[in-house]
C-alpha cells in the first residue's frame, strides 16, 4: 500500500506539473500580447508566477488534506491503535511531495522566465 501511496503521488505530481507547462505555453501568445500593450517584464513575471502557484499547488494542497482526513477518520472507525505512527507517515509524504513540487515548480518557472518573458 505505501508503494502504491507513492506512485500515486509521483504520477500526480508529473501529471500536475505536464498541465502547468501546457497552460503556460498555451498563454504564450497572451504574454507577447501584454508586452506589446506596454505591461512591465516584472509585471508579467509575477502574473505568471501566480498562475503557476495557483494551478500547481492548489491541487496538492487539498489532496493531502483531504487524504490525510480521510485517513484518520477511517483509522479512528476502524479502531487503530496506531493512529499516531499512520499519521506521522502521511504527514511525511504529503511533505515529501509538496518538497518534490517546489524543486520542480522553481525549475519550471525558472524555464518560462527565461524563455518568455524579456
Amino acid at each position: 500500500m505505501f508503494f502504491i501511496a507513492i506512485l500515486s503521488f509521483v504520477s500526480s505530481i508529473m501529471v500536475i506539473g505536464l498541465k502547468l507547462i501546457s497552460t503556460i505555453w498555451n498563454d504564450t501568445g497572451v504574454y507577447d500580447n501584454l508586452q506589446k500593450l506596454g505591461l512591465k517584464g516584472k509585471n508579467i513575471k509575477q502574473l505568471i508566477t501566480k498562475q503557476m502557484l495557483f494551478i500547481y499547488f492548489i491541487p496538492t494542497i487539498l489532496g493531502c488534506g483531504i487524504g490525510a482526513f480521510t485517513t484518520y477518520r477511517i483509522m479512528l472507525v476502524s479502531a487503530v491503535t496506531y493512529i499516531e505512527k499512520v499519521m506521522a507517515l502521511v504527514g511525511g509524504l504529503c511533505a515529501l511531495v509538496l518538497i518534490l513540487q517546489i524543486v520542480i515548480f522553481f525549475l519550471i518557472r525558472k524555464k518560462v522566465m527565461d524563455d518568455y518573458v524579456r
